[in-house]
């Protein structure tokens, strides 16, 4: 189950290329509604809709209703959330010490660069008091 558009679908009912297989997996709100809908729906019985039917188990529901395998423990879908939450601060901080160490060797780069510039034309401000100096004695 997941939620494109904002609405809630069906694992089987989204395109298998894109949707289906790697997003559905790293979908926190797929992950959080699984663990929340087993946990809720998991021993529950519902009166029928015909008087005289047998009732209606919640795993019935589950498994036909919103395709969500009720033997899958929920304690899984609470384990796929923590990793997810790792994995995506993991991720966010090789992010940030990777913009750092490049914003570092720009800066160094670009600090080179000027004070050769500034080396080079304090010489060439040398070279020219030389001359002067030269022509004045």
């Amino acid at each position: 189950m997941m939620i494109p558009s904002l609405l809630f679908r069906r694992l089987v009912d989204l395109p298998k290329i894109f949707w289906r297989y790697p997003m559905s997996y790293l979908s926190y709100a797929a992950w959080s509604i699984q663990g929340q809908f087993k946990n809720d729906m998991i021993g529950l019985e519902f009166d029928p809709q015909v008087p005289g039917e047998p009732k209606l188990k919640g795993e019935d529901v589950l498994l036909h209703m919103y395709g969500i395998n009720p033997k899958i423990s929920k304690w899984w879908d609470l384990a796929a959330l923590a990793a997810l939450l790792v994995c995506v601060r993991v991720i966010f901080y090789m992010v940030l010490k990777y913009k750092e160490r490049a914003s570092f060797f720009t800066q160094a780069l670009c600090q080179g660069k000027f004070s050769t510039q500034s080396q080079k034309s304090s010489i060439e401000e040398g070279a020219i008091d030389l001359l002067q100096e030269a022509e004045n004695s």
